[in-house]
């Protein structure tokens, strides 16, 4: 199959070249790209949109810039490895069924029996190593969406990790295949229509009353108190154990208790029992890998069962205040 029957075999468009900088970037503005929607929520999108009509103000690292300068080798390295044939991607793709949904992939995977894959490849720092059997989240959701732009069932997933230092890595490049899921697919087109509509609207700010607004200035305000006192507490802790611990050095161990006019306690620390595993599996290695392997069954048991009966919650929301750089405290 020849890079030109790739258009054939997708559902998405081609839109623009990185070959042509200007229009690259004009079409990725354009709409929601497949590495912005796992960072959509209200809370990032006046930022996300920033980027889009100012330009990022991130310019990339030392490890980045390496990551996008081995891009080539590690697809090259993954076609030897998975025996198929590997096209880089230099355009940015539209879904058919909106032109708005765009993705990048870094190639494109052609199996012996036809079908494609998309492909992604990152390089990670030296000492990374992949959980067993989770793909970073927005890696996973980055894929999921390009699998909804270019209407594909599955996308390959490659990466490196680095040497020491930052040098040539040391082992060839992993990989794994991510299928369709199609439930989180259609929680990221939700949320990128409705960043997309918010932009639509002329991304409006939210507007309060002046009721709200006076009872966040006033909670702003108690914030810079709060934080100062908080300060300050630490402060004082850390020069009365020093101090303590100079006067009475088992104090840590045994616990402290002086009182005058007003009453200092420290606690006995908590003990806490465990499972010496290490010494264990050396007194009883076969008692040891059963438990071992049991419960990693039941992990692996539990993993499939989350995929097939999933039961979402969520947190209550946090009340986060940022306070100016000027006079926080």
């Amino acid at each position: 199959m020849s890079p030109q029957a790739i258009d054939h075999a997708v559902s998405g468009v081609r839109v623009a070249s990185q070959d042509n900088e200007v229009e690259w970037l004009d079409a990725r503005a354009e709409g929601v790209t497949a590495s912005e929607v796992p960072k959509l929520s209200p809370t990032t999108w006046s930022s996300i949109l920033s980027e889009k009509l100012n330009g990022s103000t991130f310019r990339g690292t030392v490890h980045t810039e390496r990551g996008h300068q081995r891009e080539p080798e590690v697809l090259a390295d993954l076609e030897w490895a998975t025996e198929s044939k590997i096209y880089p991607n230099r355009h940015v793709w539209a879904a058919a069924s909106n032109r708005r949904h765009l993705a990048t992939p870094d190639g494109f995977q052609i199996l012996p029996d036809g079908r494609i894959r998309g492909a992604e490849v990152k390089s990670h720092k030296h000492g990374w190593t992949m959980p067993t059997r989770v793909i970073p989240a927005d890696h996973y959701d980055q894929m999921q969406f390009g699998m909804h732009v270019l209407g594909l069932d599955e996308w390959l997933y490659g990466w490196e990790v680095t040497g020491a230092d930052g040098g040539a890595p040391t082992e060839d490049p992993q990989f794994r295949i991510v299928e369709r899921d199609q439930a989180r697919i259609d929680e990221l087109v939700a949320a990128a229509d409705a960043f997309l509509g918010w932009i639509d609207d002329g991304a409006p700010v939210e507007q309060i009353s002046p009721e709200l607004e006076a009872a966040k200035v006033s909670m702003i305000a108690a914030e810079r108190v709060a934080k100062a006192a908080e300060a300050a507490k630490v402060a004082a802790r850390a020069e009365f154990t020093a101090l303590l611990e100079a006067e009475f050095p088992d104090a840590m161990k045994t616990g402290w208790k002086h009182g005058d006019d007003s009453t200092v306690i420290l606690a006995r620390p908590g003990r806490r029992v465990g499972i010496d595993e290490s010494g264990w599996a050396a007194a009883e290695p076969i008692a040891f890998a059963d438990f071992d392997t049991t419960r990693a069954a039941v992990k692996a048991t539990e993993e499939v069962a989350a995929t097939l009966y999933p039961k979402v919650t969520y947190a209550k929301p946090a009340l986060r205040i940022t306070l100016p750089k000027a006079v926080s405290a």
